[in-house]
């Protein structure tokens, strides 16, 4: 990766009976070292639902276009 150019990783999990869900994110971001500001480059995000009843419900959610400021 260039320099000033790092990834961030979380994860973490919800247990609703036998149904567990794990979430996990992968932050690409820039660093401008002389002024100190963070950018974020890229988002990745991975969801393990469990089990999907209505398999197409979750769908526009999970396809929504990304925030922007």
């Amino acid at each position: 990766m260039p320099d000033g150019v790092g990834p961030g990783v979380a994860s973490t999990f919800g247990q609703e009976r036998a149904m567990p869900t794990w979430v996990a994110c992968v932050a690409r971001v820039r660093v401008n070292r002389a002024s100190g500001h963070v950018f974020v480059e890229k988002l990745t995000l991975v969801i393990g639902a469990g089990t999907i009843i209505h398999s197409t419900a979750p769908e526009p959610r999970l396809r929504a276009p990304p925030c922007r400021e």
